[in-house]
């Protein structure tokens, strides 16, 4: 993609950086947070999933499990193996 002029390239790098921040910041913060709020949490690759399951509404919880459920699917068919049936038969014959 290609910015119109300077100004758009100044905007999208504040952008970036402030989105960047803010995400970044609030998963550290997560992960620090984790052992105190579930300290029986066996496998810390489950930490997102149990804070969104204990801490969320119901609705909310649903919306960021779709969330992640939708990012692995999606990074899952932009790099499918080799040996995908769809990709034999041309469906999304990129691999990586």
């Amino acid at each position: 993609m290609a910015a119109k002029n300077t100004e758009a390239i100044k905007n999208g790098t504040w952008i970036a950086l402030g989105w960047g921040l803010l995400i970044y910041s609030s998963s550290i913060l997560l992960g620090l947070c984790g052992q105190a709020l579930f300290p029986g949490l066996e496998d810390p690759e489950y930490l997102f999933l149990k804070a969104a399951e204990q801490l969320l509404p119901t609705l909310l919880t649903a919306i960021v499990l779709t969330g992640v459920l939708s990012a692995i699917m999606s990074t899952v068919l932009a790099c499918p193996p080799k040996t995908d049936p769809f990709a034999m038969l041309g469906f999304g014959s990129k691999t990586c």
